[in-house]
């Protein structure tokens, strides 16, 4: 999940872009969350589209800007996201790293 405002410009991105590039065994799919987190609220397929991609992931990694030690209040909306619409259960014997 990548929180970062910027989108596909930032440094994570490109990290992952790069790791991909390499051929290594895993896959990765990026979701915009801290771009799209309004379209996420409204559209009604894009929370559970992005719910159930969680689920069937091994790991989710959530990237954000740590250069200001805060989350960014998008990221925060995403998971309020998740808490409101009663969709908790997505992280359970999940591994999360932010």
């Amino acid at each position: 999940m990548n929180g970062y405002p910027k989108g596909a410009k930032t440094g994570i991105l490109r990290y992952i872009r790069h790791i991909q590039k390499k051929g290594l065994l895993h896959s990765f799919t990026c979701h915009p969350v801290a771009e799209r987190s309004r379209i996420i609220e409204r559209d009604d397929r894009a929370f559970p589209e992005i719910i159930a991609f969680m689920r069937s992931s091994d790991i989710a990694p959530q990237a954000f800007p740590s250069c200001f030690l805060l989350v960014p209040s998008r990221d925060k909306h995403f998971f309020e996201l998740i808490f409101g619409k009663n969709a908790r259960g997505v992280f359970r014997g999940r591994s999360i790293a932010l």
